[in-house]
């Protein structure tokens, strides 16, 4: 992995601003066609709140740049008509894409209050991630199934923090409608991380999914204020409706 720049700086950014991308849009570094991997580069800052840590903000954002880059990459082979329609499973797949791809960190920073953990990453992608993420979606859907009650009413997460992999479980709650279970595992995610607006956007749409929706508004007001635009999306499509 490429050496790393840690530096302590001041960074000013917009108070809605929580896990966000500072570029518009990856750039391509290099391409095999024989291969098909592609090297592209993203930057992703992360605004710590009340309970977060420097290592979760850290995992966030670089969690975030990844799943940037994966959406970069469904982008493009989705063009060429290279990439399957996952439908509903769209958003577990691309979870656990970002949270395998092979990356080097150029330069991460954390400002001088301890407010922002920004990380500039170059991620290697290839069709086949999308490959072996579909193939661990449904070998964790399995394994999930066969869950006892008290390890669905119960869960315990493992000691590593892995972003990607615990959010598509709440997912998968979601795609097969257990809502119940989906609150319950994300109610425990929260307090690993209290504000990733990702998260914050998945209970939403297990409450919405429970035709809860004052709660789901709720869920999904923190989401937005932490910047995520599907969560804003939510919040417009209900206010117009009304």
């Amino acid at each position: 992995m490429s050496p790393v720049k840690l530096k302590m700086v001041p960074i000013l950014l917009m108070p809605w601003l929580a896990l966000t991308v500072l570029i518009g849009h990856p750039f391509v570094l290099a391409a095999d066609s024989g291969e098909k991997e592609l090297r592209t580069a993203t930057q992703c800052s992360y605004r710590l709140c009340t309970g977060d840590t420097a290592e979760i903000a850290r995992a966030l954002a670089l969690y975030g740049a990844n799943y940037k880059a994966a959406l970069w990459l469904a982008k493009q082979l989705a063009g060429q008509g290279l990439l399957k329609d996952y439908a509903d499973r769209q958003r577990e797949i691309f979870c656990l894409v970002a949270d395998e791809l092979d990356y080097d960190l150029v330069e991460e920073t954390f400002s001088q209050n301890g407010s922002i953990y920004s990380v500039n990453i170059e991620s290697r992608v290839s069709l086949a991630d999308f490959v072996k993420a579909e193939m661990n979606d449904a070998m964790l859907e399995k394994k999930e199934r066969a869950f006892s009650l008290q390890e669905e009413m119960e869960p315990v997460l493992s000691a590593a923090l892995e972003p990607g992999r615990e959010l598509s479980r709440a997912h998968r709650y979601i795609r097969n409608q257990h809502w119940r279970k989906a609150i319950i595992y994300i109610d425990l995610l929260e307090k690993r991380y209290p504000c990733w607006s990702d998260l914050l956007f998945a209970k939403g749409l297990a409450f919405e999914g429970m035709h809860e929706m004052q709660q789901a508004m709720q869920a999904y007001s923190k989401s937005c204020e932490r910047g995520n635009p599907q969560a804003c999306k939510k919040i417009r499509s209900a206010t117009s409706a009304n």
